[in-house]
């Protein structure tokens, strides 16, 4: 899954391996093999690569379908929401959510402001 997944960021950039392997100082054939599947990155290139490709190491890693949950997104109505995965619910509840996170917001804004 981390190999797809790295494939699939680098060519949505239009990125060649060698341009990654730049960005995170590392050789074109060791970048390579990460897409390969033969060789995992350590930790710190593990973060390198979440962070020019702006997603969570949980999404790299297949952990997780939210690309980077801490991220906030534009919705077409102007406001703004956290990347919340509602694909799977009807459009009255997808409001519904909308209007609880506004509710929240609303709530801490005024708990900050006293």
């Amino acid at each position: 899954m981390f190999n797809t997944r790295l494939k699939q960021l680098r060519i949505e950039k239009g990125w060649l391996q060698k341009d990654v392997a730049v960005k995170i100082n590392i050789t074109t054939s060791a970048y390579g093999f990460y897409e390969q599947g033969k060789r995992m990155p350590d930790t710190e290139t593990l973060i390198a690569l979440a962070g020019i490709f702006d997603v969570s190491i949980d999404y790299l890693l297949g952990n997780s379908v939210i690309r980077n949950p801490y991220k906030i997104e534009t919705i077409e109505d102007s406001k703004t929401y956290y990347n919340l995965d509602t694909s799977n619910l009807p459009e009255e509840d997808v409001e519904k959510v909308k209007e609880y996170i506004d509710l929240l917001r609303h709530k801490y804004k005024r708990n900050s402001e006293e």
